[in-house]
């Protein structure tokens, strides 16, 4: 009679021992195992998710970096790479290469993608608007006149007889009519009548 007793005491201890379903661990990923009426749910930590915490979420599918920058998934967060140009967490702000004033002698910066222009004022070239143009490289005066190099202009000083802004023009002396008494202009050389003598025929001479 005592050694049945024993047998019910063990059958009803065993039967009301409550197995764990959490027991064997389940949730990946340091995931949080709760319990439920003999099922569990796992809550997972941050950058993962699926029914154990199996799965890594994928931050870069929602294609957070700009700019065309390359993005680098990582366990719940994300890495920009970001292309020249661009700086930021998410690549996001646009470097200004004008920044530093690179632009000499009062040239215009421009800021492009990755590199900047300099727009240079009259007189000047180059990537950075540091050489200064020579203006009579080419030689623009004419008849042998002399030229002068200025900031963004030349000036031209002619030969006797020219004038211009290139000495282009050759001067007419003889608009004037220099000559008198009935003289002959001839390129500012007169050619006298009979009787008159002088640059200008102002002298007569006897016959």
């Amino acid at each position: 009679m005592a050694s049945a007793a024993l047998l019910i005491l063990r059958y009803l201890l065993c039967c009301h021992t409550e197995i764990s379903v959490c027991s064997s661990h389940p949730c990946q990923n340091n995931g949080t195992c709760i319990e439920g009426a003999g099922i569990y749910t796992c809550s997972c930590q941050p950058g993962h998710t699926g029914a154990h915490c199996e799965d890594n979420v994928d931050e870069c599918a929602s294609s957070p970096c700009q700019n065309g920058a390359i993005c680098l998934d990582r366990v719940n967060e994300y890495n920009c790479f970001c292309v020249p140009g661009f700086q930021g967490y998410r690549c996001e702000i646009d470097i200004n290469e004008c920044a530093s004033r690179p632009c000499k002698n009062n040239g215009t910066c421009l800021n492009e993608m990755d590199h900047y222009l300099c727009k240079c004022v009259p007189g000047y070239t180059g990537v950075n608007c540091d050489a200064e143009i020579d203006e009579c490289d080419s030689d623009p005066c004419q008849n042998g006149g002399t030229c002068t190099d200025h900031i963004g202009f030349y000036t031209c000083t002619c030969s006797p007889g020219y004038e211009g802004i290139q000495c282009e023009v050759d001067i007419n002396e003889c608009a004037s009519q220099p000559c008198i008494n009935g003289g002959i202009l001839a390129d500012f050389q007169c050619d006298c009548f009979r009787g008159y003598i002088g640059k200008k025929l102002r002298r007569t001479v006897s016959l």
